[in-house]
């Protein structure tokens, strides 16, 4: 019996596992601030103490990218994407999506970011008048 895999099939496998590891990285990043108090400059910190290892990117073979987000007191987490490029954590529409479902129809994969209080405000301001 020949079992034979698409590459989408295998995209979706490295799609799910990339996003376990971004949740696993996302774990490690909120317990170290909860014990430093501050986020850490670069998941390396994070090893071995809150990670046994660097998250991996499965798109690229290496690890997860991550920055702070300097001003936003918030971080950037992502995957280089289906393209296997780092498009600097651009979660912007791939031109071929005919629709943005998920992370992976952006550049990069972006890990969804906490809305600012800005942000928070606005939404919990326009919904008042549905």
């Amino acid at each position: 019996e020949n079992i034979s895999i698409t590459d989408s099939e295998i995209r979706r496998t490295l799609e799910v596992q990339t996003q376990q590891q971004m949740v696993l990285a996302v774990l490690g990043i909120q317990r170290f601030r909860l014990r430093t108090g501050r986020l850490p400059a670069q998941l390396s910190e994070l090893v071995p103490e809150y990670l046994a290892a660097l998250p991996h990117d499965f798109m690229s073979g290496r690890a997860l990218l991550y920055r702070l987000r300097p001003g936003a007191g918030d971080f950037l987490l992502y995957s280089v994407g289906e393209d296997g490029k780092d498009d600097g954590g651009d979660p912007a529409q791939q031109a071929d999506k005919k629709s943005y479902r998920q992370i992976w129809d952006g550049r990069d994969a972006v890990w969804p970011s906490a809305a600012t209080a800005e942000e928070a405000k606005l939404a919990v301001g326009t919904r008042k008048h549905d």
